[in-house]
């Protein structure tokens, strides 16, 4: 299933080797580098959704180290840092008294060629040849692009240097063109396989579960921050079978054997258009009921947090960000599922379709206990703002 096909490195532990001491050279651009790097990652020392939109090191930071890296510290000891996540562990624990000083050259590194829309390997031979490489990033440009758009998911496919292609998802266009891609990169037919978002909007991973990384070696999960860290900059990534999701529905334990059962589950998601098959059982009578109870909603879109207001007199609304500051306004109404019978909130943002929230659990006595999904599955963790 290519939705499981990400964007390279195994998860092995950091290993501190003295004899490799006199092999690392002093390095003002390693820590320059490894400063900038923590602005990617969130307060736990994780891969953080909001610093990282393309799920790529490439992108999101500017070029990818090619592993393994030995580094040393400012205290004389050295590591050897084997992946990805050896080295974010290696940035989230420098502290101001013990960081990071010298590396070994040469080292390769992964970047961007814009000429051939290619991922290319450059040898980077001393500290000069590291101070153009940081100089090409222009981390301190204060150009920084800011996305608060709401837009559907694009794509853009990207020659791996391997020579295959795979398919980067930005979760709006804006992100997308941050990177420099235009309209007339993006593919058709994409589907958001955001890192951060494991469960697809219908079920999610019953963890340990293991995963096989690009090497053959075999990795145990514990959780989603560890899944986000693993499956960050993986070209290639598989599951050790069998393994267990949880259905959101109705909390149910369902054991996957192989692919098939992952492609039979995946597809009861999913229409054939690729929109989430909604799972409400209220009526359109008892969404309103809930609207009146309550009228205002959080949820989560595309790493963004949103508030909806809904005005029950002019069926009108208003979207506004984490910092309350108005995004765009529209309407509301609510109607019958044609096919299904159950009652859809049906959200328009500027006269355009945004979304469509689909209630259960209307028939309890606890508001709380009232879940609502939305059909592109875009809208994430919707909850009620009323005491």
């Amino acid at each position: 299933m290519s939705i499981f096909v990400f964007t390279s490195c195994e998860n092995n532990n950091e290993i501190v080797d003295p004899e490799l001491q006199n092999e690392t050279e002093e390095s003002e651009s390693i820590t320059e580098a490894l400063a900038k790097m923590s602005d990617n990652l969130d307060s736990s020392g994780n891969v953080s959704a909001e610093s990282n939109p393309a799920g790529n090191m490439v992108f999101d930071f500017c070029f990818n180290f090619v592993y393994p890296l030995t580094l040393s510290y400012n205290n004389g000891t050295t590591v050897t840092v084997n992946d990805i996540n050896g080295l974010i562990n290696v940035v989230a624990t420098s502290t101001d008294q013990l960081f990071v000083t010298g590396i070994d050259f040469p080292f390769n590194v992964e970047t961007y060629d814009d000429s051939s829309n290619s991922i290319v390997v450059e040898t980077i031979e001393d500290e000069d040849d590291f101070e153009d490489l940081l100089d090409d990033c222009d981390f301190d440009s204060d150009n920084d692009c800011e996305c608060s758009e709401i837009y559907e998911p694009v794509c853009v496919e990207v020659i791996e240097p391997n020579g295959s292609v795979f398919t980067i998802s930005y979760p709006n266009q804006c992100e997308a063109e941050c990177d420099g891609f235009t309209q007339a990169d993006f593919v058709d037919g994409c589907v958001d396989t955001d890192i951060f978002d494991f469960g697809f909007g219908c079920f999610e991973f019953n963890y340990p579960i293991q995963l096989i990384l690009d090497d053959g070696s075999t990795v145990t999960v514990n959780d989603d921050a560890e899944f986000g860290n693993i499956f960050y900059n993986q070209y290639v990534l598989n599951f050790v079978f069998p393994f267990d999701v949880i259905i959101l529905s109705d909390g149910s334990i369902e054991t996957i054997e192989d692919f098939d059962d992952l492609d039979d589950i995946y597809e009861d998601c999913y229409d054939d258009d690729g929109t989430e098959n909604p799972v409400g059982d209220c009526t359109d009578d008892a969404i309103l009921e809930a609207l009146i109870e309550c009228n205002v909603y959080d949820f989560d879109f595309t790493g963004f947090s949103f508030e909806i207001n809904f005005d029950l007199n002019n069926q009108t609304l208003t979207l506004t960000d984490e910092n309350n500051s108005m995004i765009e306004n529209g309407t509301w109404e609510i109607t019958t599922n044609a096919q299904t019978g159950v009652g859809e909130l049906v959200i328009n943002i500027q006269n355009e379709p945004f979304d469509v929230w689909f209630f259960s659990g209307c028939d309890s006595d606890d508001d709380d206990d009232i879940e609502i999904i939305s059909e592109n599955g875009l809208a994430q963790d919707i909850d009620s703002e009323c005491d």
